[in-house]
Parts: structure tokens; C-alpha cells; sequence
């Protein structure tokens, strides 16, 4: 009796020091990698910028047609308020209030540039401010971006702050995907009780009980394989983001990286990509 009571407290020692040595590690492992891969931002591939001088033969005609490419907008008229990207023409005269971009060799502010061309040659350039207006000999306009994609692994998506995700998108997916989100620590018991009942009952599996914070678990460091070991890793894992991230970073991090489709060998991670 003495025997069998010492190999159940040795056990339960040996049990205990497991558990909390496995714990240790993935929260180790999740502090390190998690805040890595929040910060980690795609290669961005840009086409070619719109360089306009004095001299250059362009007709009106043509110069639309790349600010149309470009993505700016015509507008009837120019005011404080009016966003970057915006334009007006008079004829052969264009006033545009230019994006600011880093163009690697300098960084382009904010500015409204006025280009006339006569003749289908731009004869003037001159930058704008309150009062008057500077000539200038060149300017490079922001160029479309292309693409971006993490090239270690041919992801691609277009990363959110938390402030560019609209209040009912964060709501939507909260509702539909768990809507315990707020209450529990990122493993949800009620729903994995309801989810066994509702299994058992039908006989297969039919109803999954994993949170935001478990596929975001599974996204970052796990396979998406249905084995009873990935799902306790998953929870340790869960358990280890709640405890350093907040649920708004959980979120924002969620919405920035659940898988959304293919674009040909491209994989679409994201939201603001797929929208």
C-alpha cells in the first residue's frame, strides 16, 4: 500500500514537472517568435516611378492616362481638404497634390506640384506652397505597388493597424468565429464540451471548438493536422498568447494572418489583401 501510494506521488511529481517544464518552454518559445512575426513585414514590389522634367515630351493626353495608372483621382477643384492623390486639369495645365514616398535615394514629402505642357512637352514644373510657386527641374511621382510577399515563404498580404480595421469587421468575425473571445483564456471549455456533445450525438465529427486565439496558435507554429497531440500544443500555445498579448493584439494579429485563398503559388494571408 506505502509502495503503490509513493509511485502515485512520484507520478504525480514527475506529471506536474512535465507539464510545467513543457508550459515553460512554449512560453519561451511564443514570447520570442510571436513578437518576431507581428513586426515582420513583407518585401513590397513597386513598378516604375513617374519621373516628369522640363524638357520631356509628354502630351496631356498621356500624363491622365499614367495618373489614371497611378491611382489618382480628378477632381474639379483643389482645397485644404482634398486628398493626396488627387488632381485637376485645365486644359494643358495639371495642379496634383503628389503622395508623400521613399524612393531609397530621398523621401518625397507631401506637396501639390503644378506641371504645364505646351506643344506636348512639359515647358514648366513648379512646386506649390501658400503663396507662390518654386520651379523645380524634376518630379517623381509614387509608383503602384505590385505585390508584396514574405519570400521565405511566398505569403502575401497587406498588414493592418489596429485603427485600419473597421470596428464591424473585428465584431463580425467575433460573432461567427468565438464569441467567448473577451471572457476566456484562450481555450474556451464550454465550447469544447458543447462541441463533444454535439459529436457524440451525430456520430462524426461535425463541430470544432477551437478560439481565435488557438487557430491563430495553429497558423503561427503548428501543422493544421487533426491529431490529439497538435491540439494540446495548440492549447499550450493559446494559452501562452494570452498571457503576453493583449486581446486587441490577438485580434489584429488574427485578421492579419488567417488564410484567405491562393493566387496562384501565392498564399493569401489577411484581410486587407483580400478585400
Amino acid at each position: 500500500m506505502k509502495m503503490l501510494k509513493r509511485l502515485t506521488i512520484l507520478l504525480l511529481i514527475c506529471g506536474g514537472a512535465a507539464f510545467f517544464g513543457y508550459a515553460y518552454h512554449v512560453n519561451l518559445k511564443v514570447e520570442e517568435r510571436f513578437k518576431e512575426r507581428l513586426w515582420d513585414l513583407p518585401a513590397k514590389v513597386y513598378a516604375r516611378p513617374l519621373s516628369l522634367y522640363q524638357g520631356r515630351e509628354l502630351a496631356p493626353g498621356a500624363l491622365e492616362r499614367e495618373l489614371t495608372l497611378l491611382g489618382y483621382r480628378k477632381v474639379a477643384a483643389l482645397s485644404g481638404q482634398t486628398a493626396p492623390g488627387s488632381y485637376t486639369r485645365h486644359q494643358g495645365q495639371f495642379t496634383l497634390i503628389c503622395r508623400p514616398f521613399d524612393f531609397g535615394d530621398e523621401r518625397r514629402p507631401l506637396r501639390r506640384t503644378q506641371i504645364t505642357i505646351s506643344g506636348n512637352r512639359i515647358t514648366r514644373l513648379a512646386t506649390l506652397t501658400r503663396y507662390t510657386g518654386q520651379d523645380t527641374n524634376l518630379e517623381r511621382l509614387d509608383p503602384v505597388l505590385v505585390g508584396q510577399f514574405y519570400p521565405s515563404s511566398m505569403e502575401d498580404r497587406i498588414v493592418l493597424d489596429s485603427s485600419d480595421i473597421p470596428g464591424l469587421l473585428k465584431s463580425a468575425i467575433v460573432a461567427v468565429e468565438d464569441k467567448n473571445f473577451y471572457s476566456h483564456y484562450g481555450i474556451d471549455f464550454k465550447s469544447i464540451l458543447r462541441a463533444v456533445a454535439v459529436n457524440i450525438k451525430e456520430g462524426r465529427f461535425t463541430q470544432g471548438a477551437s478560439t481565435l486565439t488557438q487557430q491563430l496558435a495553429k497558423n503561427f507554429f503548428l501543422t493544421p493536422a487533426k491529431t490529439i497531440r497538435r491540439k494540446i500544443s495548440e492549447a499550450f500555445v493559446a494559452a501562452a498568447i494570452e498571457r503576453h498579448f493583449t486581446k486587441d493584439d490577438i485580434l489584429e494579429a488574427y485578421i492579419n494572418e488567417v488564410y484567405l485563398g491562393q493566387d496562384g503559388t501565392r498564399a493569401i494571408h489577411g484581410f486587407g489583401l483580400a478585400s
